[in-house]
């Protein structure tokens, strides 16, 4: 009998002893695993840490366009506003020279009436003179 209880002794410390190197090969392959995931872990931050530079940097430029696009669209209101002030001050203009081309027609006329009244008042006055000089003379009007 303690040849069988030796055995199942040493038979149970051998199992013992192969769980043991099993649980140690185990525990090393852990510590392994445990290593890795830390150096990949410092790896997934450092690359945030890349990434969020990046980010911050994009963000930076993004703002920077967006202040450049809001001083263009500026620009062009200003440019709008100033179009807008010629183009009133345009029509002013063509309504003044339309008023102009209206006096001076206006104008025209009336020098062309006036023209006519003068030439009207010279035959009358050489009709005068002449009727004086006949009836001074004792002669008939011319």
């Amino acid at each position: 009998m303690s040849g069988s209880v030796d055995t199942r002794f040493s038979a149970i410390a051998e199992h013992f002893k192969a769980t043991h190197e099993d649980y140690r090969d185990l525990s090393g392959r852990l510590i392994a695993l445990g290593t890795m995931v830390t150096g990949l872990s410092d790896r997934v931050m450092a690359h945030a840490e890349g990434q969020s530079k990046y980010n911050i940097a994009l963000e930076g430029s993004v703002i920077d366009l967006t202040t450049k696009v809001i001083g263009l669209v500026t620009d062009v209101s200003t440019l709008n506003a100033a179009t807008a002030t010629i183009a009133a001050k345009q029509d002013n203009l063509e309504a003044k020279q339309g008023n102009l081309e209206a006096m001076v027609a206006t104008i025209a006329g009336r020098q062309e009436e006036q023209g006519r009244m003068l030439q009207e008042l010279t035959l009358n006055i050489r009709a005068l003179v002449g009727s004086h000089d006949g009836a001074s003379r004792g002669g008939a009007p011319v």
